[in-house]
This record gives C-alpha cells, structure tokens and sequence, in this order.
C-alpha cells in the first residue's frame, strides 16, 4: 500500500539535535494529517485519530480499527488531546496544551497494558505531529522541540533535549527509587507490616470480631438468663401469694358459716319456750359470739378489697434501661506517639533531589500515624463489666484545669479537693476549695456545665444515685457542717436554691452528737447488714462522715441528716479506734474502709453481731510499697477488690487489695508533668469505664488516667 507525500509530517529531530536546530523551527502550526485511506479510495479528507508506525500511515478511526484487525502486529498508536494526557502518571509533570500520542491496546492476547509497555517510540505531538522530545525544567513539561522554541524561550533557562539529561536523570531516579525501596522495607520491619503479617492481621481481626460476639452474647444470653431466673422467681412468688390469699379467703369463708350455723339456732327465737330460749342461752350463745369474734380477729384488712391488692413493685424500668445502656463499650487501642527514627522516612539527604529532576518525597507517601501523648494505652478489648475486673494498669488520658496555674475562672481552680462522677446527671463533680464552689462538667465532653456557690471550703463529696435520674449531692465543708443538695436542681441554676438538709451547726463546732469538729470523707452506705443496726434509718440508705478531730464516724440518716450513731472515738470505743479519720467508703462487699491520716494507716471495718469492729489494718508511715504519709481519698474497683489510695504526703497513688492486703501498683511523683501530683487528695472510679479521676491539689488541677 502506497504512501501520499501531502500526508507526510515534517521531519523530525533527533535526540541528538542542537539548540540552533530547535531555534530553527517556525512558530506556524502544521495542518492536522488526514486519513490516508479515505484520502485514496474516497478523496475525502477525514481527520485522522491513529498513526500505523509500521507502516507510517495515518488512519481515522474507523480505518483505525479495521487496519488492527488486518495486521494485528503492527503497532498503531492514537492521537490524543491535552484533555487525555495532561499529567504523565502523576509524576509532576505536565503536558500543557500539547496534543500527544498514546498507544493504544493490541487486540491480542499478549497485550501488556501502557503501564507496563516500555520502549516503544516517544508520542507526536498533535500540532507538529513530531516527537515529545524535549524536557523544559522551568515550568516542568514534557513538550516538542517545535513547542520548545515557540513557547519555552523567553524565561525558560532549563530546556534540555531528553536525550541529554537522560542519564543523569535515570541515575538520580534509581537512586531516588533505591532509598524509597530501602525506607519501606525498614518500615515494613518497623511496624511489621509485610505482606505476610498483613494478610495475618486481617485474620486476627476476623478472629476479634467473632471473639468479641461471642463475649457479647455470653454477657448477654448471661443477663436473659438472670431476667428467664427473675421471672420464674417472680411467677413462684405470685402463685405462692396468691395461693396464701386464697386460703385466707376460703378461711373466712368457713368462719363466717360457722357464726352463721350458731346464729341460725336463733332464727324461731320468738316461737321457743322460756326453757328453751334460756338453755340456748347459756350453751349457744356464747359460742355464737366466740365464733364471730374469731372471724373479726381473722379478717385483718378494712375492706375485701385489699385480700387481692398484690402488686408488682420495683421494676424501675428506666433505672434498668439506663444502666443497660451503660453495659459494655467496644473500644479501640489509639496508635502509641511515634519518633521520627521509627517512622520510616529516609533521611532529609534521601529526600533531596537534583534541580530539574522528578522528586517524590517518601515522607509524603507514608502515613502520619502518630497520636496524642495522651492517648490510652488500654489493648483493643470489651470495656471491663461486672464479670471481668479492670486491670488496674492506668495511663493519663486528660486534664481539667490548668496546671500549676489557679484561678477563679469556669474551667479554673484554686485548690480541689475531691472529684466524684454523677452517672444520672451524667456530670463530674468537682469541690473547688479555696474557691468556695463547686464546678461541673460534662461527663463525656468535659465540658463546664455550672457551679454551686457553698460556706467555707468544701471538701468531700459524695453521689446519693437516684433510680429516675434524679441524684443527690452530699458534702462536707470547713464550716463544720455537712450539707446535701437535689444535683438536677443544682444544675438546673434554680435561683435560692435550698439544700435538702444540713447536719452540724455551721461555723459551731464540738464533740455533741448533733456537732463536727473539721468534718471531712463521706460515704454513701447502700449496705442492709450495716444500715440494720440503725433501727431508725428505716430500711433507707445512710451516710457516713468522717468527724475528723473527734476521732470518730457519723452515722446519718440519708433522707433528713438525722445523726443515728456514731463509733471509732479516740478513747472509750475499743472495737474501732480513729485518729483523724480521713475518708471513707462502703464496699458491696459490706466492709466500711477509713484512711486513718494521723497513723498513716487504713482499717477495714464490718459488722460482727450487733457492733462495728475492726477485722483489719492496712499500712504503716513511710515510702514504701502499702506505706503511706497523711492518707487522704480513696475509691474501690468493685470487679477487683482493688483500693486506689491518694498517698497525700508521697504525692503518689496506691493501689492494693482490700481483701488480700496483696500490693498491686503505685504510680506517680512530685512534679507538674502529666502522671504527676503535688498533693493529691480526691480520687474517683468510674466503674462503667475504668477512668479514673484525681484532685490533684497543689496543682489546681484535676487528672484522669484510664
């Protein structure tokens, strides 16, 4: 097949062209080549969109397709716009304007994709239909010689034929290209992410997600068996009722026919004899009377109405609920801090490039992973609930406050003595103490919410928990006085706000029954063995105050404040002795735990027959694993037995069992650092959540570690 001349593009330079041969092309664009098929059989000029380079022949696209299939050897690239190939690759450099050629796919079998298709000749541009052959390193295209001396002269001082840069370029490439093999297999190693660990992580992952099911459903088909129990329960409770009722009422029944026999024997009163009248008299009557006095003193209710009032009492459905809510979290472990020697980025040498070569800087390609400083450390498991205990292994995770810095401010404070948290209110709770106030803040955001103005320097607290949500906030001031307060009211702002009740005379203070001396630690005593030596708490929850220089506990009744006992005086108590008692705390196990400051020392207290004794003391002053120096706040892992002690004095905390007396861990010292205290005296623990709050004191500051 023959070749028409008008169809043949203008000569194209080499490689090896001079700078003169570019400054020798003219700037007029050359007419676009036409199909030389439809120019020979049709005369008809039809822009061609593909170039036969075997057999040097331009082809439009339907000529295109059909001269594939007759010669599928040969190689026929398509003529492309700008639109097509502005970018080579995401290398960086840019096409422009410049109309190139790109092969297009071979219908065969063997076809490798562009990709991957290497040595083949350079693509034409479209408007000189020559050779991409140029390389302007000023604005970074690849263009045509032609395109370089029209466009690229004037400002442009880096413009290089391919052809003579290639080595350097190709050599700067590969070694840009040995670096980055090089960094990403130190990063593989580093994080252990080669193909092999990666497919195994997938694995393990899969095998979480089945593992965690599984915990789960046995958490809870655990809590419908428990609910499938209760039921059962409750249904014998109610026939065993209900049956006693209606005995009771066939009972009645049989009392009341016999007062109505005996009666009957009356009925011809009027009809009788005077003998007959008299001798019923004496023998019937009596036994008449008898037989309905008995029925009177069987029938204990006013009406018969009351006989089946039985009721289902409770249920404190939304208590449930809420909790319900509150059982389990998934949680993920954050990615621990990063260095930059494990990153696995090369060198700032590594990441350099030679002035008009491509750059891709490995640092950019790789992820930024690191993570707060803050983060948890917690491994990727089921939140703790009530059938798997913490591990007691805390990291710090937030701050509220500004440390070593106190203020008046919302988010501020000068000295905080205690921190508790109000799950029904969904708050924290802080006594801001030299601030006189008390600050709130959002359980989950940490967010201010509001405060309490109190008396004179409020020290500890305590949550009174409310089944609808409606908690109790009781707390202890230096006016010598214990005070409680309706939490949502307190929230809600309400102007003149009264509290529920005062214990103690304030700004009074004395050894009397109704006074404290410095009253300091209180606790909520939800516990029915303690709470049933107090006949007067009325099957209600109490509270317990630690009356500091009087050496002794106050038992209070928690709906009015009323003062039912108290016990560990110094002198004349010899069960429990107290020397400045600190804080304390009700277990569930029904063991009451004082820190005891002025002897450095915690007693474990509990019920022994119808007295408070003592059954343990934990500690003696020092620095030493279970010794302390002026012990102040304490709080317990319920799922673990653990005590978590603030060690005022070694501005540490301690942690250890209760139960086995069995040392766990201490974490802190002196200082301003995250994980540091100066004088930590408050601690909470969430037990939905295993956080952890500490008031650290001196550094008006509030921490929380997880």
């Amino acid at each position: 097949m023959s070749t028409d001349s008008t169809n043949t593009p203008p000569q194209v330079l080499s490689h090896s062209s001079s700078s003169s041969s570019i400054s020798s092309m003219t700037k007029e664009a050359t007419p676009a080549p036409c199909c030389h098929i439809c120019k020979e059989e049709v005369d008809v000029l039809q822009e061609a969109r593909s170039h036969c380079v075997d057999c040097n022949m331009y082809l439009c696209a339907r000529d295109a397709k059909i001269h594939v299939k007759r010669e599928p050897t040969h190689h026929v690239i398509d003529l492309i716009g700008s639109s097509a190939g502005n970018n080579l690759g995401g290398s960086g450099i840019g096409l422009g304007s410049h109309l190139l050629e790109q092969m297009s796919p071979r219908t065969n079998g063997n076809f490798v994709p562009n990709s991957m298709s290497f040595g083949g000749p350079a693509p034409l541009c479209q408007r000189h239909h020559i050779p991409v052959n140029t390389y302007c390193g000023t604005c970074k295209k690849l263009v045509c010689s032609a395109c370089a001396v029209e466009e690229h002269r004037e400002g442009h001082n880096d413009v290089n034929m391919i052809a003579k840069i290639e080595p350097e370029e190709r050599s700067n490439l590969d070694k840009l290209l040995t670096n980055l093999r090089e960094s990403m297999k130190d990063w593989e190693n580093s994080h252990q992410t080669h193909d092999n660990e990666l497919e195994l992580e997938s694995s393990l992952i899969e095998e979480a997600r089945n593992r965690l099911k599984e915990e789960v459903k046995a958490v809870c088909d655990t809590l419908r068996q428990n609910l499938q129990d209760r039921q059962d329960q409750l249904f014998a409770d109610i026939d065993e009722i209900t049956k006693t009722q209606t005995n009771y009422v066939k009972k009645i029944i049989e009392l009341k026919k016999v007062s109505v026999d005996y009666m009957s024997e009356f009925d011809k009163l009027h009809e009788m004899s005077g003998y007959e009248m008299m001798e019923r008299k004496l023998t019937r009557l009596p036994q008449t009377l008898q037989a309905f006095e008995d029925l009177k003193t069987f029938f204990k209710y006013l009406t018969l109405d009351e006989v089946h009032d039985i009721q289902l009492t409770n249920t404190e459905i939304m208590y449930i609920q809420r909790e319900l809510k509150n059982l389990g979290e998934i949680v993920k472990t954050p990615p621990k801090q990063k260095s930059a020697k494990n990153t696995g980025a090369p060198s700032s040498q590594q990441q350099q490039s030679t002035p008009g070569t491509t750059s891709t800087e490995p640092s950019k390609v790789a992820m930024n992973t690191s993570s707060s400083s803050e983060s948890s450390s917690s491994s990727t498991s089921v939140t703790s609930h009530p059938y798997a205990p913490f591990s007691m292994e805390f990291s710090h995770v937030a701050t509220i406050g500004k440390t070593g810095s106190d203020g008046s401010g919302n988010d501020q404070f000068k000295g905080p003595w205690d921190v508790k948290i109000s799950h029904g209110c969904n708050c924290i709770v802080v006594s801001d103490s030299r601030n006189n106030r008390i600050q709130f803040f959002d359980l989950k955001t940490r967010e201010y919410k509001g405060s309490l103005k109190t008396s004179k320097s409020p020290r500890y607290l305590c949550i009174e928990p409310s089944k609808d949500g409606n908690d109790s906030l009781i707390f202890s001031c230096d006016n010598h006085a214990v005070y409680k307060y309706s939490l949502p009211k307190v929230l809600s702002n309400e102007k003149n706000l009264e509290p529920v009740w005062v214990s103690g005379t304030p700004k009074k203070k004395g050894s009397d029954m109704n006074l404290f001396t410095e009253p300091a630690g209180v606790a909520l005593c939800k516990s029915k063995k303690i709470n049933a030596l107090f006949p007067e708490a009325m099957n209600e929850n109490t509270i317990l105050v630690c009356d500091g220089d009087n050496h002794r506990v106050k038992v209070l009744r928690a709906s009015d404040g009323k003062v039912l006992k108290t016990f560990g005086a110094k002198k004349g108590d010899d069960n429990v002795q107290l020397v400045q008692p600190e804080c304390v705390y009700v277990s569930e196990d029904d063991q009451i735990i004082i820190t005891d400051q002025s002897t450095h020392r915690v007693q474990i207290v509990t019920r022994k027959g119808d007295e408070l004794s003592c059954i343990k003391i934990i500690g003696k002053e020092g620095q030493s694993n279970l010794e302390f120096t002026t012990p102040r706040g304490l709080a317990v892992d319920e799922t673990s037995n653990h005590i978590i002690l603030c060690d005022c004095g070694n501005n540490r905390v301690q942690v250890f069992s209760h139960v086995t007396e069995e040392f766990k861990r201490n974490f802190g010292n002196e200082g301003k650092d995250n994980s540091q205290f100066n004088k930590p005296t408050g601690v909470c623990f969430n037990d939905v959540n295993g956080e952890l709050f500490i008031a650290d004191y001196q550094n008006h500051r509030i921490q929380i570690f997880k």
